[in-house]
């Protein structure tokens, strides 16, 4: 790959003059100057004159040139029409000039650069090494060939490292996941170039929505349970998997794969292989003998079933594996012994071989860790700092044999784990019938709620209710995690700083509380979900300050919640319906295009229960229903991804693969750590059900073009050569559109509309060329190449934005 190099507004570095002076000598000149005339082209001039530099001067005789002894010129000398006679050791190009012979390439303008021997001539403009189909051009002088495997970063060749598909899969210091080739490289030489996020309010931009899908006649279309994301086609992209009901029939559901990047249908499972509604599945890589993922489901019939990731063929089952109620299983390596482990509830199934396929062999079974008439949920982590992963359902806590390591399978609930008080060991969060407690997570000591070490005290969810799964993150920007949960009427984040008594470890936190409120609470925002009440959320930083913000659906409209203060930040409020079971909405990197999306579910067939018509009236000012728009006017059903219009939101991971999500259980490609790090250990995490970015998350490319001018004046040719170059931090997938256009003379005019076709890493360039053919002569064409312009379908976000055009200037000059 080929440099940038300035001036970017330039002359060809060859003039096409320098060919007139042998062309001139030739001609039978007057002793008397005569006055030149301005022109413009050669039809100012007179008969026998050309137009050259903007001057009618005498034309050269058009009759047989001499040798410079004075004999006739050999034909095979004979070079312009025979109006130029090539000296010996001089060749005749493109029967156009006389140059210097040459054995090798020649190149540039008019083709007056020979190349050195093993170079070619790339696109007509520039000599470069020679390199293999599989190998990457490389160097500032374009002298070197990368091995294949190897790529081309500023300038020199690099081995790159592990795959990736976020910086948290790189695990030697100072390297990053460049995203464009999925694989570990060292982080960009500075000073780097970034792009950090500037804006107050969330805008929204739908990119796709999944409608629903026919099944044997049937419409299946409502969802009220947490998608999930991973890549289950094996194609790279990820897909949303989630179950899917019929009308308001929950019993009657299908388990739906939808592309995650141009939302269309990829299966559909029925029957036995369906999912419950409420049930929200999982994704993994069980099987590594290839990319796809495969999906674990909790069915209607309450069996545990796994499924390869073409939703058809059924790999392994366990016949009621748990009691009636809806559920949430997971997948984690419970024993780090390299076989991943299905857990649902309280029990858990090994995923291993047999014979020529694959069984659910049973590690254990002790409780379901379902509340009554509720979800079976549970969260997975390393409680007591032992070699093995533990169990908890909130109030209770399993060993990884199924034994019982604290507390009483009678107090479960919803639960999440992080360190709270940063002293190295987990606590395990519960909400649980309208209140939230804190609990050691080794010996299931209260650290708060009634009788807590920390606060003795109720932590009521204001307005009442159920109460949704918590999540965990800082919500204030002091680094410090705190709490959030949903009920009836109301969200709220809980700060264990807005205590009375201080936290031991937390000295640096700050509580910055709404008015009103008491306890352990920061701040409460109204929502509704009278149904329910056990709605989920998830946490996102969109701008990536450090603050995190909230993800919530209630029954009529979807909330972007400001972490510190509860503020509404959605530019404009989202209509989005929903019954409400324990689903949630999440933000993940769907379409893996290195932005951001929130995925949310829906479901119509309760609006006139929970009375979103006359919300949707309110908030929007409509004075009938005619008037609210088609969109949401019934309701809404399926799946939306929603996107920034400017993709301004900080990027994410392109995974999301289970409802008890904590980041560090699963890579980025769907598979399953033997031993993953704790949460709570890594920088930047310590959180629960929170999506995250990796360091660099300002990390910007900066496109940049010079254009090379070549002209072919023998062909009638001139060669616009357009050389884009990462000088930024961060890699651009290809597909950069850049467009060549003659700007002058008028009226512009578009030559040709390019597409990069490698990935620019930084300082990584390609070189790309269109052609304008039969060009008049003695007239000066001006060409501009546009990088990533106005007319781009999909833009690149830069650190410089200004740096995206080069223009320039070429003539082929009249010789009659």
């Amino acid at each position: 790959m080929e440099p940038m190099r300035s001036p970017r507004f330039s002359r060809s570095a060859l003039p096409l003059h320098l060919f007139l002076v042998a062309l001139l000598g030739a001609c039978d000149c007057s002793d008397d100057p005569t006055p030149m005339r301005e022109c413009a082209s050669r039809d100012d001039c007179a008969v026998g004159e050309s137009c050259i530099d903007g001057e009618c001067v005498p034309a050269p005789d058009a009759s047989m040139p001499e040798m410079d002894s004075g004999g006739p010129c050999p034909e095979a000398s004979q070079c312009a029409g025979g109006r130029l006679c090539c000296a010996e050791g001089e060749e005749c190009v493109d029967d156009f000039t006389c140059a210097p012979l040459c054995e090798n390439a020649r190149c540039g303008d008019n083709g007056l650069i020979c190349c050195d021997a093993g170079e070619i001539c790339l696109d007509g403009v520039v000599c470069a090494a020679d390199c293999a189909d599989d190998e990457a051009l490389c160097g500032a002088d374009n002298d070197l060939c990368c091995e294949a495997g190897d790529v081309c970063v500023e300038d020199a060749c690099v081995t790159p490292g592990d795959e990736c598909g976020d910086d948290f899969d790189c695990l030697e210091e100072d390297t990053y996941c460049e995203p464009t080739i999925g694989r570990c490289l060292a982080n960009p030489s500075p000073p780097l170039c970034e792009v950090r996020p500037d804006f107050d309010e969330v805008a929204l931009d739908i990119e796709w929505h999944w409608e629903g899908v026919d099944v044997g006649g049937a419409f299946y279309a409502n969802i009220i349970a947490a998608p999930v994301v991973g890549d289950v086609s094996g194609d790279g992209i990820p897909d949303v998997v989630v179950p899917v009901y019929r009308s308001s029939s929950l019993g009657d559901t299908v388990l739906v794969a939808i592309h995650g990047r141009t939302g269309e249908t990829l299966w559909a499972a029925e029957g036995s292989l369906a999912a419950g509604s409420q049930s929200t599945p999982a994704v993994a890589n069980l099987d590594p003998s290839d990319e796809a993922l495969e999906v674990v489901a909790y069915t209607n019939g309450d069996d545990l079933v796994v499924l390869d990731g073409d939703g058809m063929t059924e790999l392994a089952r366990v016949v009621d594996a748990a009691g009636p109620n809806y559920g949430n299983p997971s997948v984690h390596d419970l024993e780090g012994d390299g076989t991943p482990d299905v857990v649902l509830g309280a029990n858990a199934w090994a995923f291993e071989p047999m014979g020529g396929g694959f069984t659910l062999r049973e590690r254990f079974t002790s409780n379901d860790c379902g509340l009554s008439g509720s979800v079976i949920d549970s969260v997975v982590a390393n409680l007591d700092d032992d070699p093995e992963l533990e169990i908890t359902c909130g109030g209770v806590a399993y060993d990884t044999d199924g034994g019982l390591l604290w507390g009483s399978a009678g107090t479960v609930g919803f639960a999440a784990v992080a360190d709270l008080d940063l002293d190295g060991a987990p606590e395990v969060v519960m909400v649980r019938s309208g209140q939230v407690s804190v609990r050691d997570g080794a010996t299931g000591a209260l650290r708060m709620g009634t009788g807590g070490s920390w606060f003795d005290g109720e932590l009521p969810i204001p307005a009442g209710g159920v109460g949704g799964p918590p999540t965990i993150a800082d919500f204030d920007g002091d680094g410090l995690p705190e709490i959030s949960a949903a009920g009836r009427g109301a969200y709220a984040v809980y700060d264990p700083d807005c205590i009375d008594t201080p936290i031991a470890g937390r000295e640096a936190g700050t509580c910055d509380r709404m008015d009103g409120t008491t306890g352990a609470i920061r701040w409460s925002a109204p929502v509704q979900d009278l149904s329910s009440s056990r709605t989920g959320s998830s946490l996102f930083d969109f701008q990536g300050d450090g603050v995190a913000e909230v993800v919530y659906n209630d029954e009529c409209f979807l909330h972007v919640f400001d972490g510190r203060r509860g503020d509404e930040l959605l530019m404009e409020p989202f209509a989005n319906s929903s019954r409400t079971g324990s689903e949630y909405p999440l933000v993940v990197d769907v379409d893996r295009d290195g932005n951001s999306e929130i995925v949310v579910p829906a479901n119509n067939d309760q609006i006139a229960r929970d009375n979103c018509r006359a919300s949707w009236r309110d908030v929007f000012g409509y004075a009938s229903d005619d008037e609210i728009p088609e969109r949401f006017r019934d309701g809404t059903q399926g799946i939306y991804a929603l996107g920034d219009p400017a993709d301004r939101w900080v990027r994410t991971r392109p995974v999301w693969n289970q409802y008890a999500y904590a980041v560090t259980h699963v890579g980025d490609r769907g598979d399953v750590p033997a031993a993953p790090p704790e949460n709570w250990s890594v920088e930047g995490l310590n959180n629960f059900r929170q999506n995250v970015q990796g360091e660099g998350v300002f990390n910007a490319p900066n496109l940049t073009v010079e254009l090379d001018i070549v002209a072919a004046c023998g062909r009638g040719e001139i060669r616009i050569s357009a050389l884009v170059r990462n000088e930024g931090s961060r890699g651009v997938p290809a597909g950069v559109p850049v467009e060549i256009v003659q700007t002058a003379p008028a009226p512009e005019a578009s030559i040709a509309m390019l597409m990069t076709t490698v990935p620019l890493l930084p300082g990584g360039s390609e070189r790309l060329t269109a052609v304008a053919t039969e060009v008049p002569s003695d007239t000066d064409l001006t060409f501009e190449a546009r990088v990533d312009g106005d007319e781009a379908t999909s833009t690149i976000t830069e650190c410089v934005e200004d740096d995206n055009t080069a223009m320039g200037t070429e003539m082929c000059p009249g010789l009659l």
